[in-house]
């Protein structure tokens, strides 16, 4: 219940934000700025391992992966 409410109140305190910054970033400035904080808060709680894959698994995340960065 706890993570829920954590995250109703996540996403209506980054729209409220978000709308402060709209005149001075833009709409695109805005959702860099989100994905960024959002990218940045992840790290922190919960640093993946990038040590231990096999081939086979960086190969699957790159093919996952390309898609996104073209």
């Amino acid at each position: 219940m706890a993570l829920v409410v954590a995250g109703g109140l996540s996403v209506q305190f980054g729209a409220a934000v978000a709308v402060l910054l709209m005149p001075r970033a833009g709409a695109l400035g805005v959702v860099t700025l989100r994905l960024v904080l959002a990218a940045l808060v992840l790290l922190a709680v919960c640093r993946p391992r990038l040590r231990g894959h096999s081939r086979a698994d960086w190969a699957t995340v790159l093919a996952f992966g390309a898609p996104w960065a073209g």
